[in-house]
């Protein structure tokens, strides 16, 4: 060790050296205890002992401060822990409600694509007829592309209405716009 100090380290070095000094000043040798329990009558034997004695319970203190500590520590891990497999629970759990709300919302646009395919064929239905005298075949034709509307109409509430349930419960409640769904889809 050189005997130059850095001028940078100078506040270190008095802090520290003052820092000991006090803990020094802070402290008795056994001998200094001895001579003390010698002025108050008490045998250098029994001074011994309960310095002995002391020692003893501060370092089982100090186990059950580690100790203490150590079962702190504990209870955060596993709350931690306990926090984290909520949140991944709740993120897989977010994550089945939304492909399964995708999966109603494709049976929706299915259906409304059939509700427009029949309605268009109605139209075609009633352009082909439009020119023609009343017939009971013109009547069936049209009578039966009406209740194909019915009937895809119908099927498209059905599953506007299983939609809309799905979307308002938790949790895909929560990412329904995130998800690029709507929030609610009307009824025809």
């Amino acid at each position: 060790m050189s005997d130059e100090i850095n001028y940078d380290d100078v506040d270190e070095v008095i802090g520290l050296a003052s820092r000991m000094r006090q803990e020094s000043q802070g402290r008795l040798t056994a001998e200094e205890m001895a001579e003390i329990g010698a002025e108050l009558g008490i045998p250098a034997e029994y001074v011994d002992q309960a310095r002995e004695e002391l020692s003893r319970r501060r370092a089982e203190e100090e186990r059950a401060e580690k100790a203490a500590r150590a079962r702190r520590n504990l209870v955060m891990m596993v709350g931690g822990g306990g926090f984290l497999l909520t949140a991944l629970v709740f993120g897989l759990w977010s994550m089945v409600a939304v492909s399964s709300l995708q999966g109603v919302y494709a049976q929706v646009e299915a259906q409304a694509a059939e509700v427009q395919n029949v309605e268009d064929r109605r139209e075609a239905i009633l352009e082909l007829y439009a020119d023609r005298p009343d017939s009971v075949e013109r009547d069936a034709e049209i009578v039966g592309s009406e209740n194909r509307i019915r009937v895809a109409r119908q099927r498209y509430n059905e599953a506007v209405a299983v939609y809309n349930q799905r979307a308002a419960r938790f949790p895909a409640s929560l990412w329904t716009g995130a998800a690029g769904l709507p929030d609610r889809v009307e009824a025809k």
